[in-house]
């Protein structure tokens, strides 16, 4: 009954001022959420404001409502409702202003790569080259690049390139001054050889470092070490599949990083793959054992569930 008479009463008011209504009302329930219930109640606040979008025009509202559309779409792809969290995304986009790139830029930022990301998991693929393309354009720094390349690269896999992929993920880490040979696959007894001479190389930075001490390393802090990092995991099964040379590049670069930096969340899949190595090819069981043995202890600090098989 409560309810027949709500909507005998909204539909009483004229179609001129539903609009200032739903945005009074949104107005006052943000006001009197708190930051802890926010979250919780993201979707009845933004659905009001949202609905009188038109009537706010003062810069600063319309970039809290900007922000408040981009937590809300958050909250929808959590829920893998990517149409929902599209719209919401879509309405924050509307809500900045022309120039925001350059008054709001880690917010406009935010927006446009969480837009990007939503995108390629929805398969809405001729949106996301053309999208990439302009925020690619816009960004100021290269770790900002290094995001939309991430995605990028994601796009290329979803649509069976592996080979663009990997194009990708060479040019986005050299945007960051990390840069991978690109050689054609060698044979069997090159590549064995070249596993070999890398195995060297990083014997030579251990030094007297035992392989059980490299669980102790510090954590990798410096944004682009993990942005490289992530990048070449993401390349790892492609590289593996179409080019074993890169592999080996791929594979040695990552521990290298680890041991100059210190080790990433990531870490566990790096060493796991290495200690793969070090029995199949170098066939140094003890040693592949150990590296083994250092990724379950360090998967057991991260918990990355992607990494737990």
């Amino acid at each position: 009954m409560h309810d027949r008479v709500q909507q005998a009463a909204y539909a009483l008011i004229p179609e001129a001022e539903k609009k200032q209504v739903h945005l009074q009302v949104g107005r006052l329930l943000l006001k009197n959420t708190s930051y802890n219930e926010l979250k919780e109640n993201i979707f009845d606040i933004i659905n009001q404001l949202n609905e009188g979008i038109e009537l706010i025009t003062e810069q600063t509202e319309r970039d809290t409502l900007a922000k408040l559309n981009l937590e809300a779409a958050k909250k929808a792809k959590a829920s893998t409702a990517y149409e929902q969290a599209i719209k919401y995304l879509e309405i924050g986009l509307e809500l900045l202003s022309l120039d925001s790139w350059d008054l709001q830029y880690n917010l406009s930022l935010e927006i446009h790569v969480e837009l990007l990301l939503i995108l390629c998991l929805n398969a809405q693929f001729e949106r996301v080259i053309k999208l990439s393309k302009n925020i690619l354009k816009k960004t100021k720094y290269s770790i900002d690049k290094i995001k939309i390349y991430q995605i990028i690269i994601m796009y290329h896999f979803a649509t069976l390139k592996p080979k663009k992929a990997i194009d990708t993920a060479i040019k986005a880490l050299a945007e960051i001054g990390i840069y991978l040979p690109q050689k054609e696959s060698e044979n069997e007894r090159e590549i064995e050889n070249r596993i070999k001479q890398e195995n060297k190389s990083i014997k030579y930075l251990l030094k007297d470092k035992e392989i059980e001490d490299l669980a102790n390393l510090p954590t990798m802090t410096d944004p682009y070490k993990l942005a490289a990092i992530n990048i070449l995991q993401q390349i790892m099964t492609a590289a593996v599949t179409t080019n074993l040379s890169l592999f080996i590049e791929v594979t040695s670069k990552q521990f290298l990083l680890c041991i100059k930096y210190g080790n990433s969340s990531q870490s566990a899949a790096t060493y796991s793959i290495y200690g793969a190595m070090m029995c199949g090819v170098i066939n140094n069981i003890n040693s592949g054992y150990k590296f083994g043995k250092l990724s379950i202890k360090l998967q057991q600090k991260y918990r990355i569930a992607k990494l737990e098989p």
